[in-house]
């Protein structure tokens, strides 16, 4: 008996079925641009106001 698994033992990759490869993509860019959008509304606030208060309740609003 030989100690290295056989090919039917080895389970498949995700990574080679392409529509979870463009899943995977889609809800990675996704959460990127929600992040980057977060980041520009404090950004905007803080600008806008220039009071830390108003930028921590729009971030813990966000989070919500």
């Amino acid at each position: 008996m030989s100690s290295s698994p056989s090919a039917a033992a080895i389970p498949p990759s995700v990574i080679g079925h392409r529509p979870f490869t463009l899943f995977w993509c889609a809800r990675t860019a996704t959460a990127l641009a929600f992040q980057m959008f977060g980041v520009a509304v404090g950004w905007q606030v803080y600008a806008l106001t220039g009071s830390p208060l108003y930028l921590g309740l729009v971030v813990k609003v966000a989070i919500l």
